[in-house]
């Protein structure tokens, strides 16, 4: 099971991966927890909506969203006008504390959901297509990219549309996960040749049966 990450090496993780605004019109975020991710296989819709994949992104205490924040600004102006602070719209921002103990929230940091209908693309920490699923999993630190939009359908407000994924850093998942198989068989199966021989002979016919 992976370590918390130290106050230290999220310090770091910070000062590397600032939020940023890409040339493609893309924001990318600072290091994010994922929560609840449908990254692998979208949720299903419910309501009529369509199934997407998706995840929360838990945003450290203290992260600097100014980008984010004035990109949900600049849509929401243009899409519901000058006075849209004064209308009842759900914005993406989230103090975490409104989820009461859940593991990895932390009361006064943010979070969002970010979803898509098609498949974000996934990277592994050592910058190519991830393939090993077991490293996507909730409580993992990633970057991401995204993007704002404004949506009018049963209620108005804005989203992040989720774009990209990279898993940058372990650390403690949140709730059960499967342990590893290899670790949890390692020592069991070092011998695995020599038992099957074993079993294999007619001495251990004789024995067994």
């Amino acid at each position: 099971m992976a370590e918390p990450l130290s106050k230290e090496q999220l310090k770091k993780l910070m000062a590397k991966f600032p939020v940023k605004l890409l040339e493609t019109g893309n924001y990318r975020t600072c290091p994010v927890r994922l929560s609840y991710p449908d990254i692998w296989e979208p949720s299903k819709g419910e309501d009529g909506y369509k199934s997407t994949y998706g995840a929360t992104l838990l945003f450290p205490l203290g992260a600097d969203l100014s980008l984010l924040n004035e990109a949900v600004a600049k849509v929401a102006h243009a899409k519901f006008g000058k006075d849209w602070q004064d209308q009842e719209l759900k914005l993406p921002f989230r103090d975490q504390g409104v989820k009461k103990n859940k593991p990895g929230y932390v009361k006064g940091a943010k979070f969002f959901r970010a979803t898509s209908e098609q498949q974000p693309g996934i990277l592994g920490p050592d910058g190519k297509p991830l393939t090993n699923r077991s490293k996507l999993y909730p409580g993992c630190w990633a970057i991401a990219t995204v993007r704002p939009f404004a949506f009018s359908n049963k209620s108005n407000g804005v989203s992040f549309g989720l774009q990209n994924i990279a898993i940058i850093a372990d650390d403690e998942p949140f709730g059960a996960v499967r342990a590893d198989a290899a670790e949890e068989f390692a020592d069991a199966l070092e011998g695995a040749s020599e038992a099957k021989a074993m079993f294999d002979s007619e001495e251990a016919v004789h024995d067994f049966g």
